[in-house]
């Protein structure tokens, strides 16, 4: 009998893939206080199903992956809801499949007066999983808490990056349900005697003055610029501190790089210490080399030819950071352009 018992556990087990990893998560707080929530979860191993924990009293649910919805079936779990995921094909050791999971809730949000309370609690992937809140238009946040939760302010909300498996957000802000006016309006500092048609006069000479200086600046910084970078040969020099890809190894046939002590008094950018905790060995190779670089900007080749980073981790690499708001790519030509977002400086 404890053999059977035994061997139903073992098939209940090894039927479910335990592995998943959390990429991204959406919240959307609408006017009302509804809430509206989306997850990707990617789920690696050896199984038919998958099992992730979600807030309680859940007033929609929906899953799916890239060819429709899927089976699940949800249940209470010591005040918390557990979803199981019945997957579309049996996943085979190594293999990996992609679940969008949507649900709804009023019970995430709370009123008093005019000032709103959200709370949010979930599983996460340190360092891997990416938050975006968005709140109604128009509304003042006034607190957000942990408040060393890394965090991008965006328009009508944030963007959080969870150092930990367990993500929980607490946060407060302020909207009367009044919409803001779109339109454009016009103030005038009216003097005696008329002084107001004055002023505007002044002002708008003011202002052509102000346009004027600023077109001739942007010629003289474009001619300077071309100049600087070699136009026409797509040329640039670049100076790096040495020390901070001069110990790169292989470990493991990967390349880790040793980065302490590296400094550098040709860059004038300083990257947060926050940021670089958060950062793997390669990518912090990455961002200190755009960190000591003169220039705003370097290429994507004078990266790989700089550290040696394969060139086709590199393009993962580059792209993991650009998903998580580090740098920013851009494309001129044939030539691929990395340059560092300016909330991660100091």
């Amino acid at each position: 009998m404890r053999c059977l018992v035994f061997l139903v556990l073992l098939a209940v087990l090894t039927s479910t893939a335990s592995a998943y990893v959390i990429s991204d998560i959406d919240v959307w707080i609408g006017e009302d206080g509804f809430s509206w929530i989306e997850e990707k979860i990617v789920f690696r191993g050896d199984g038919e199903s998958g099992r992730l924990q979600l807030p309680a009293l859940l007033d929609d649910i929906s899953v799916s992956d890239s060819r429709g919805d899927l089976d699940y079936n949800l249940s209470e779990v010591e005040g918390r809801s557990e979803v199981k995921i019945y997957f579309r094909e049996y996943l085979e050791e190594g293999d990996e499949t992609t679940v969008s999971l949507k649900y709804g809730t009023h019970h995430l949000t709370k009123k008093e007066e005019s000032v709103w309370s959200f709370r949010y609690q979930t599983p996460a992937t340190a360092r891997k999983t990416i938050v975006r809140v968005t709140y109604p238009v128009g509304a003042q946040i006034l607190t957000l808490k942990p408040e060393d939760l890394l965090r991008t302010y965006v328009r009508n909300g944030v963007w959080l990056y969870p150092q930990e498996d367990y993500f929980n957000l607490s946060t407060t802000y302020r909207y009367g349900g009044v919409k803001p006016d779109l339109t454009t309006t016009t103030t005038t500092l009216a003097k005696e005697n008329g002084g107001g048609l004055i002023l505007d006069a002044e002002a708008i000479i003011l202002v052509g003055v102000v346009i004027i200086v600023l077109v001739v600046l942007g010629a003289l910084f474009t001619i300077y610029k071309d100049r600087l970078m070699g136009k026409g040969n797509g040329s640039m020099t670049v100076n790096v501190a040495e020390d901070v890809v001069s110990d790169a190894k292989v470990v493991d046939g990967k390349v880790t790089y040793d980065i302490e002590g590296s400094t550098s008094d040709k860059g004038d950018k300083t990257v947060k210490e926050s940021v670089l905790k958060m950062l793997e060995d390669s990518e912090l190779a990455i961002v200190k080399l755009l960190e000591n670089s003169e220039e705003e900007e370097i290429t994507q080749a004078y990266i790989y030819k700089t550290t040696g980073i394969p060139k086709s981790s590199l393009s993962d690499i580059l792209k993991r950071l650009e998903k998580r708001n580090i740098i920013e790519r851009r494309v001129s030509g044939r030539v691929k352009w990395i340059k560092l977002k300016d909330w991660i400086i100091d």
